[in-house]
């Protein structure tokens, strides 16, 4: 099987633990009694679907028609994982009635009767983990009033997914997979009546992932900001367990969620949202709201700099900018993240101008590997090449193409001063096909007015001058930016919808406006524009550019329908 969807039976598994691993640590809790809050938001439209038969996922439906959904063909891979994680069990539980609680343990009882633990892809690890959380955080909603018959099947598959995920955290699953089992068993332990041995096991199967997959600065090991926010809705709800059982949480966990909030505040835009890097594309705006309720650094200084996370950050006046000067995650980790190397995007106060093309949260695999590509990020684009290797086609599984060529991470210099903020990176992503350095400087005025920019191409091996190869700079921007072509094609004239107004101009190179796509908006993918300049290394090898704001935004009438900024507007540092 693929490392992605690496799948343990439990029997074959319980063959495999160590000898000292005592077999009592696999007796599962006989009772729950206390249930996980879910942070996540409901939506009485999804139960009102559900109710009716009708199962929307990952863009897709399905009308069960008086069936079991669990006995329908799933249309997609994504559609498959979201009804068997169910998490959908919120929608449900938000509805409180005697029909919804029905229905639940209906669906409930179904995928107990029919998904037996044989290779289906409902047992993948963070599936089944997914599915543990739910159904533990939906228990008080399940049980109430429902028969000893339902009563004892439930705490045995729960015993049942208890067992499987233990076993597979001493071995079984890939490691891009454990850390979601690890939370799920630590939050069954807490809410049951499990015995210590139970407990301390997985408290440390929680503090291995923490220590393997969390950076010293917060951010995930695959880089990806989603990630980021999905494990922080799961964990705090295990921090209020702690709590709830007069327990301490572990100075780790509590390290983690306070680092995670700091370095998502830094990838927030000027309207509030994350910066379009590694696998983010849209994302609810009250997913991003619940975690920042539990932020109590807001009084702090922002963050403008996650060296492990590979982040930069600058900002003056309205204009805030993201550069991503990371190298690729490893190889286990790296399906979702995108050959980016010193891509960057702004914003001019709650509005986007300069973005990246973002991950398609739906749609085919050909969209979402299109998205990953370095001429979908805002850039320095070789021969219309990417700045790190994806694996061949024939290796590739469903959660994408893995980095199997890991460039270092690139070289950074950061300098403030009275003038502004100074960035300088460079990567060497394309050393050894093309034998180029790319080289990118980024210099925001203390005014937030101007932000100049210098690409250049260097060669990695100067005893070895490398050959002519074509070159793109490629500017992506935000479907709400109108752009217009100046003459000469050497300015482009972008208007912001707050009245704002922005220069783009290049020395010595024309300009083209070019088709782009946008996949994170919320209802899908949309046309966009890029801005385009185009070179030969045999005739230039450096491109200087600048954005330099014309007009300032216009003050916003009392019921403006703007997106409110969320983010200070000055920074030093």
């Amino acid at each position: 099987m693929a490392l992605g969807r690496a799948l343990v039976r439990t029997g074959a598994a319980l063959r495999a633990i160590p000898a000292g691993f005592s077999l009592s640590m696999l007796q599962m809790p006989k009772r729950l009694l206390i249930a996980p809050p879910d942070p996540r938001t409901h939506d009485p439209t999804v139960a009102e679907d559900i109710l009716a038969g009708f199962f929307v996922f990952g863009g897709k439906v399905v009308h069960a028609q008086g069936r079991s959904p669990f006995e329908m063909a799933p249309p997609s891979p994504q559609w498959e994982s979201m009804l068997n994680g169910f998490g959908w069990l919120r929608h449900l539980r938000a509805v409180d009635n005697p029909m919804a609680r029905a229905n639940a343990r209906a669906l409930v009882g179904e995928f107990i009767r029919l998904r037996k633990n044989n290779g289906d892809p409902a047992w993948a690890a963070p599936v089944a983990a997914r599915r543990l959380i739910s159904w533990i955080s939906a228990s008080p909603f399940l049980l109430e009033g429902a028969d000893l018959a339902f009563y004892r099947r439930f705490l045995r598959a729960i015993g049942q997914h208890g067992r499987y995920l233990l076993v597979g955290l001493r071995g079984g699953f890939a490691a891009e997979d454990r850390f979601l089992p690890a939370v799920a068993i630590c939050a069954l332990a807490l809410s049951s009546d499990a015995k210590p041995g139970l407990t301390r096991l997985s408290l440390r199967a929680l503090l291995t992932e923490i220590r393997r997959c969390i950076l010293p600065d917060g951010g995930h090991v695959s880089r990806s900001p989603r990630t980021m926010v999905e494990l922080l809705l799961d964990l705090l709800p295990l921090r209020h367990l702690f709590l709830a059982k007069n327990l301490a949480p572990p100075e780790p966990l509590q390290i983690t969620i306070a680092r995670s909030l700091a370095l998502l505040r830094l990838l927030r835009l000027g309207d509030g949202t994350l910066g379009l890097f590694h696998g983010m594309g849209y994302m609810p705006a009250d997913s991003l709201a619940i975690v920042f309720r539990y932020d109590h650094s807001s009084a702090e200084p922002l963050p403008v700099s996650a060296p492990e996370s590979g982040f930069e950050r600058a900002m003056s006046g309205s204009l805030a900018l993201l550069m991503d000067v990371g190298g690729p995650p490893p190889f286990a980790f790296s399906r979702s993240a995108h050959a980016s190397a010193l891509a960057f995007e702004v914003s001019d106060g709650p509005w986007r101008l300069i973005v990246n093309c973002g991950a398609p949260a739906t749609g085919s695999p050909a969209a979402r590997e299109a998205s990953r590509h370095t001429a979908a990020h805002s850039t320095l684009v070789i021969a219309d090449t990417s700045s790190c290797h994806f694996e061949a086609r024939s290796s590739r599984n469903a959660l994408g193409a893995a980095i199997v060529e890991e460039p270092p991470a690139p070289r950074l210099l950061r300098e403030v001063d009275e003038a502004g903020t100074r960035l300088t990176a460079m990567h060497s992503g394309y050393a050894r096909r093309f034998g180029l350095l790319h080289e990118r400087g980024l210099a925001v005025s203390k005014d937030g007015a101007t932000l100049h920019g210098l690409d250049a191409l260097l060669d990695a091996d100067p005893r070895r001058p490398a050959g002519a190869v074509a070159y793109a700079l490629r500017f992506h921007l935000h479907p709400n930016v109108q752009a217009r072509l100046d003459a000469g094609d050497v300015t482009v004239t972008l208007d912001l919808p707050s009245g704002a107004s922005w220069r783009f101009e290049v020395a010595g190179h024309k300009i083209a406006l070019e088709d782009s796509i946008y996949y994170a908006a919320p209802d899908g993918a949309g046309r966009a524009r890029q801005i385009v300049i185009e070179a030969q290394s045999s005739t230039s090898r450096e491109i200087a550019w600048r954005f330099t704001r014309l007009k300032e935004a216009n003050p916003p009438p009392a019921s403006a329908d703007a997106p409110a900024s969320e983010v200070p507007q000055d920074e030093r540092g």
